[in-house]
C-alpha cells in the first residue's frame, strides 16, 4: 500500500450500482437490402467510401475496450473533482472526448490523450460541435508514454490494469492534483472519496 504521505494527491473513484447481467445488441448499417427481388437499396455514404466512423461500445482498442461512461457519470466525476476554469485536466484513453469536452464546458482546459485516430476526429468534431474546441484539445499517442505531469486532473475510465501500469507516471503530478476514476481504482491506494451512482447508470 502506497504511504499517504509521499502521495500527496486527491484520488476519487465514482462507481455505478451493481445491476443485472444483461445482453448487448448492436444493428451494424447494411451496404444493401433487396425488395421483391428486384429492387435494391445501398447505403450511399458506404458505396462512396466515404462512411462516417461511429464507434460502437465494446470495440477493442491498443490496451482497453472502448465502454462509454453515460452523462450522470461524467458530470459526477467533474464535481467530485471540482473542475474549475483553472485546472488542466487530462484524460488518457479518451474515447469520444465526452471527460475532455465536459470539462471544457466547466471552463477547464482539457486534453485526450487516445490513440486511435477515428476516435482523435471524431472527438475533435464533437468539440467543434459543442463549442469548446479553443479548450478542448486531443492528441493520437500511446497514454503510457504521455506527459501528464502539467495536468492537475485526471479524468480516467481504464481498466485496473491499466491503472496500475499507469499509478508510477501520477508520482510526476504536483502535490494537490485529483485523480477521478469510473469505477477501477488503483491496487493498494484507498480513495478519499468513493460514490455509488443509482442503478440505472450503465458504467
Amino acid at each position: 500500500m502506497v504511504p499517504r504521505r509521499v502521495l500527496p494527491l486527491i484520488v476519487l473513484l465514482v462507481l455505478a450500482a451493481p445491476r443485472p447481467a444483461r445482453a448487448d445488441f448492436f444493428i451494424t448499417p447494411f451496404a444493401g437490402m433487396k425488395f421483391g427481388g428486384s429492387t435494391t437499396i445501398v447505403d450511399l455514404e458506404l458505396a462512396a467510401g466515404t462512411k462516417k466512423f461511429e464507434p460502437v461500445s465494446g470495440q477493442a482498442g491498443k490496451d482497453v475496450v472502448w465502454v462509454p461512461s453515460p452523462p450522470d457519470m461524467v458530470n459526477k466525476m467533474m464535481e467530485m473533482a471540482k473542475v474549475e476554469p483553472a485546472d488542466f485536466v487530462i484524460d488518457l484513453g479518451s474515447g469520444d472526448g465526452r471527460n475532455i469536452i465536459a470539462a471544457a464546458k466547466r471552463g477547464a482546459r482539457a486534453l485526450g490523450v487516445e490513440y486511435n485516430p477515428d476516435m482523435v476526429t471524431l472527438s475533435r468534431e464533437i468539440a467543434r460541435d459543442a463549442g469548446v474546441a479553443d479548450k478542448a484539445q486531443f492528441v493520437q499517442a500511446d497514454m503510457y508514454g504521455y506527459d501528464i505531469s502539467k495536468a492537475n486532473v485526471l479524468a480516467l475510465f481504464l481498466l485496473p490494469v491499466n491503472m496500475n501500469r499507469l499509478a508510477p507516471k501520477f508520482y510526476n503530478l504536483a502535490p494537490g492534483s485529483r485523480i477521478v476514476a469510473n469505477t477501477f481504482g488503483i491496487d493498494g491506494w484507498e480513495p478519499d472519496q468513493r460514490v455509488t451512482l443509482p442503478q440505472q447508470s450503465e458504467c
